[in-house]
């Protein structure tokens, strides 16, 4: 039991140390992409690298209506048409 609540303290440290402003203007460029049609690029280094590829998936299955043209530049040079769903 101590494993889990140290665990979940250190979690809760992290989580409390995020730069939410930093976070928040990342998420405003996305957006302003978006809108304009923008293409993004995303890469990722070893295990980042999953996380890249992953992001336009995850995009697709929570539904966003419309997303910008993204490149992940890692892995298998996957690249993903977004379109409007």
């Amino acid at each position: 039991m101590e494993f889990i609540q140290d665990y979940i303290s250190t979690l809760q440290l992290t989580m409390d140390q995020l730069p939410r402003q930093l976070i928040a203007d990342v998420i405003d460029l996305l957006q302003q992409a978006r809108t304009k049609g923008s293409q993004v690029f995303i890469l990722g280094n070893g295990g980042s690298a999953s996380t890249a590829s992953h992001l336009p998936v995850t995009w697709q299955r929570i539904r966003v209506k419309k997303v910008c043209r993204i490149f992940v530049l890692s892995g298998s040079q996957t690249i993903w048409q977004c379109s409007q769903l």
